[in-house]
């Protein structure tokens, strides 16, 4: 369920990152044409400008040709001069104002193409991601697959050892019962022989009396059979 919902998850945010990269590419694009269309207009004005400029100058200085060749009326002159100053002031603060615009233009564009670089080196980091992302959810899917595995394998083995259990517990309950009743035949057939060593011991005891030293050595290994005898009974009793 996890899997899945990362899985769900990196498909939308996989998505959502390549629709707004494309927005942002369309958009860049765009705007790029757009400002390089401005900027081969206010060249074109621009060099509009500098001829109409270079008209005028060469209108004034014609005029004042004319001016000085004709000697026209010397108020007239400064009206005309003053007329062609106030143009050519225009002009110039037109033309000044206009390169403004273009190195804004300029910058903007360097600007722009940046973001463009930069956007295709995300692209690039995005493409790797996305192979990235794939080859761990190839490993994920793999993991998953190897640890349905096991499960089946544990199940199996706790199964085998739980019969193995069972048949152990079978053969310790088999043992005991024969032990049990191996212990009771041992028992009874230890104290019966018991009994009759102890007769055998106090009439041999009673008839050797009066034997020499040999004697007493044979009634001591008796006795020695006899408390041997004594403890193995004891150890089948345990």
């Amino acid at each position: 369920m996890a899997l899945t919902k990362f899985q769900t998850s990196q498909k939308v945010t996989n998505k959502t990152g390549i629709e707004q990269e494309e927005t942002l590419l369309n958009e860049s694009a765009a705007r790029e044409t757009s400002l390089n269309l401005q900027i081969l207009e206010l060249e074109n004005e621009s060099k509009q400008l500098r001829h109409e400029l270079e008209r005028v100058r060469n209108e004034r200085d014609r005029m004042l040709q004319e001016n000085s060749d004709i000697g026209r009326d010397k108020s007239d002159n400064e009206a005309d001069r003053l007329r062609l100053k106030s143009e050519l002031k225009d002009l110039k603060f037109r033309e000044t104002r206009m390169l403004s615009e273009y190195s804004e233009l300029e910058e903007e564009n360097i600007s722009l193409q940046k973001q463009v670089s930069s956007l295709r080196s995300s692209q690039v980091e995005f493409e790797g991601a996305k192979h990235e992302i794939r080859r761990l959810t190839e490993e994920v899917e793999l993991l998953n697959q190897q640890v349905d595995e096991l499960a089946n394998l544990k199940k199996i083995a706790e199964k085998q050892m739980e019969e193995a259990l069972e048949a152990l517990q079978g053969e310790r309950e088999a043992k005991y019962a024969l032990k049990k009743e191996l212990d009771g035949h041992l028992n009874r057939e230890s104290m019966y022989h018991i009994s009759n060593l102890a007769y055998s011991i106090r009439s041999n005891m009673e008839d050797n009396a009066s034997n020499n030293s040999d004697g007493e050595e044979e009634n001591l290994a008796l006795k020695r059979g006899f408390e041997h005898r004594t403890q193995i009974a004891r150890w089948h009793q345990m």
